[in-house]
């Protein structure tokens, strides 16, 4: 697990993403949808939510989000995982390109594992927190409506690391 100064100095990383809010008008749209997607080193599916708030363009072709999620694992009976994903998507527009936007993030992960181990008479909880660092890539798909598909790869590093292929749609408000 990883010691609290590691903790802090990511969060004063990404504390100044945040400062940006309100900065661009334009790029102050919110989305808002689900996700669905398999872990590869977890080896079970998973499905959840996603939003994106738009914080700030960064110039013509580049722009920053904050990109909070929640995903909840298949796990086997008495067994439960869950994630907690606080990332900062940069979203990149292709000149003459407008269907397809690529993005890249950094981001922290939170991660709670926990299992029942016993019966009704006698039982135990075992569980465990991780927190991690992200790194994904992905693409948002720009469609002429309000929904926009998105693929995404993630790998989280923590204790150990867990590699996502996952995909959903997001709602633009």
């Amino acid at each position: 697990m990883m010691n609290v100064r590691t903790l802090v100095l990511a969060a004063a990383l990404m504390i100044p993403a945040t400062l940006f809010v309100g900065q661009n008008d334009a790029e102050a749209q919110f989305r808002i949808g689900p996700h669905a997607g398999y872990s590869v080193d977890v080896e079970q599916g998973f499905v959840g939510a996603d939003a994106w708030i738009g914080l700030v363009g960064i110039s013509d072709t580049i722009t920053m989000h904050l990109n909070p999620a929640f995903s909840y694992y298949f796990m086997p009976e008495n067994t439960s995982l869950f994630s907690i994903d606080v990332n900062v998507p940069f979203l990149f527009k292709i000149p003459n390109f407008d269907i397809l936007r690529p993005y890249a993030a950094p981001g922290l992960s939170i991660r709670r594992f926990s299992v029942d181990v016993g019966n009704d008479d006698f039982g135990i909880n075992v569980s465990d927190t991780d927190i991690g660092f992200n790194v994904i890539g992905g693409a948002l798909f720009m469609a002429d409506s309000n929904i926009n598909p998105f693929a995404q790869l993630k790998l989280t590093i923590a204790d150990g690391t867990d590699f996502a292929i996952m995909g959903g749609a997001m709602f633009k408000f």
